[in-house]
């Protein structure tokens, strides 16, 4: 088995791998933000090119095919965003899952201690009493 050096060892890079990951969902999420305020403003924009386009409608048509290619590169990019976000959310949950078989086995390490420290106990005494034995 792992030594308790060997443990903390563990349980420090799976600390150090959960910040890394926190990180990883933290700028997922910004960019997330980030492709919204873009969004909106764009959204804005197109608005504000309805409203002072009068006759104009081939300026309102460059305006909604400029529009369009844009969202469909923002979806592009909120997707990416998404599928990172996903895929840190699977790593942490993985580390969540080796983090309790870490747990559940120090707790069987520290049970067979007991068990063990007990059994000395009773070897101790039947020792002791062969000592009696033979005195007598």
């Amino acid at each position: 088995g792992v030594g308790a050096g060997g443990g903390v060892a563990r349980a420090e890079r799976l600390e150090q791998h959960l910040q890394e990951e926190r990180e990883v969902a933290r700028k997922a999420a910004n960019e997330l933000v980030e492709v919204k305020n873009e969004r909106n403003a764009l959204k804005a924009s197109l608005e504000h090119t309805r409203a002072t386009a009068d006759s104009g409608r081939g300026e309102v048509e460059r305006a909604r095919e400029e529009f369009r290619a844009s969202l469909q590169q923002q979806a592009g990019e909120l997707n990416a965003a998404m599928a990172k976000l996903s895929e840190a959310r699977g790593d942490y949950s993985a580390l969540e899952g080796e983090h309790r078989a870490l747990q559940t086995s120090a707790e069987s390490m520290r049970m067979n201690l007991i068990n063990l420290t007990g059994e000395l106990q009773r070897v101790s005494e039947g020792l002791r009493e062969t000592q009696q034995q033979a005195m007598e």
